[in-house]
């Protein structure tokens, strides 16, 4: 056979493949003993109650601090006067024993071997006396595991520290291996739906109650899927709730926050946290303007599958059948007036024009950069009362 067939070497491995293995293996390794570690921490929080609860023998009344503090003392100055330290801990809401710890001076000898490291003792806060109860650890357990695995000192602390810098690795190099990561992370896609994800965008509590509830049995179902709440730390005055008839139709979409009049000529479309701006920019046009409607849009997304759906079906062979948006944008006169208006990128909301041929002015934020309180960035970015009522007249008064 000619040496010429022999098999051909194998290419050089590059930096993003190598980078790929070290993400997915220290990943794996690390990413489970942290886990533990960071679970353990969790359960560590109540180690007081753990350790009560798995020793009922021992009921202590609660003392003054100032008595826990001094049969401490006596019962260490009895057990090791010559100690380099002692360490009290008093009892408090939580423990009802004393804790002391005690740490003997080093031999002058340099030859010598090391003294034992003493354990920790629980003490009787009224007596001073050593309590006895039965052989568990309690949530100690739980708290040594949290950082040093319940691994001799000092390495058990040192494999913790190892993992955190396998993870940290790990993250690293996951992001070198991310091709687009860059433009992934920095990119804003506001109204671009995802699969198996239901997006909602609530802006008063009552709304965020409603789909909490909603999103708990939704994601239960065998067709079910997830959901995202795009929320805010902005307070609002709250609305009041005539019936909970708003209710179903706020889990389709959208709902009539004020209803529009008979054929009504404009209405004001918004979304989220800019309810209280549109809510202002509604009362001014309701004195020119009566019978002006305030649509609320609690899901943008939703609206629009059901509308792409709607269309679809026609050249699918489904029923075709009206979509929520449809239903909602009846109540207007053919070809009125929206402006819409978000806290996000303006194309979240102007399709809702094409779904019945209405004009739209649509208001929203279109860069990004700025700094300063919301009034005066809702002003810089023509999102204020102000702007949504400059929107409805350009619709209807032109430039």
């Amino acid at each position: 056979m000619s040496k010429a067939s022999k098999t051909a070497p194998k290419a050089a491995v590059g930096v993003r493949q190598s980078m790929a293995w070290i993400h997915g293996w220290l990943g794996l390794l690390a990413g489970w003993i942290l886990f533990a570690m960071f679970l353990t921490g969790t359960a560590s929080y109540f180690r007081p109650e753990i350790t009560r609860w798995m020793q009922p023998e021992i009921e202590l009344r609660p003392v003054p601090t100032a008595t826990a503090a001094s049969t401490a003392v006596a019962h260490l100055q009895k057990l090791a006067p010559d100690a380099e330290q002692w360490f009290i801990s008093l009892p408090d809401a939580r423990t009802t024993s004393t804790r002391v710890f005690i740490r003997d001076r080093p031999n002058p000898d340099p030859d010598a071997k090391p003294a034992p490291r003493r354990s920790e003792l629980r003490l009787n806060p009224a007596t001073g006396e050593a309590l006895s109860a039965r052989d568990t650890r309690g949530g100690e357990h739980f708290y040594r595991f949290h950082f040093q695995l319940q691994i001799p000192h000092p390495w058990g602390r040192w494999l913790a520290g190892l993992c955190a810098i396998a993870m940290l690795t790990a993250i690293i190099s996951g992001v070198i291996t991310h091709k687009r990561i860059f433009v992934d992370f920095f990119t804003l896609r506001w109204s671009k739906g995802q699969p198996n994800l239901d997006y909602y965008e609530p802006a008063y509590a009552d709304e965020v109650a409603l789909l909490m509830r909603h999103a708990f049995d939704h994601m239960q179902r065998p067709d079910g899927c997830s959901v995202y709440l795009r929320l805010s730390t902005r307070a609002i005055a709250q609305t009041e709730r005539a019936d909970d008839g708003w209710q179903a139709d706020a889990l389709k979409g959208g709902y009539w926050l004020k209803a529009p009049g008979e054929k009504a000529e404009a209405a004001i479309v918004f979304t989220g946290v800019v309810a209280p701006e549109a809510l202002e920019a509604w009362q001014t046009l309701s004195e020119d303007m009566p019978g002006i409607g305030l649509l609320n849009i609690t899901s943008p997304d939703l609206l629009h599958r059901s509308w792409s759906a709607q269309r679809a079906a026609r050249w699918t062979g489904g029923t075709p059948e009206a979509s929520h948006i449809e239903r909602l944008l009846s109540r207007l006169a053919p070809g009125a007036g929206l402006v819409t208006v978000l806290d996000g990128s303006p194309g979240a909301l102007s399709w809702i024009g094409g779904v019945n041929g209405n004009r739209v002015s649509p208001l929203g934020t279109d860069r990004f950069g700025q700094t300063g309180d919301a009034p005066d960035l809702y002003s810089l970015y023509r999102i204020d009362a102000e702007a949504i009522v400059d929107a409805a007249a350009e619709l209807f008064l032109g430039n």
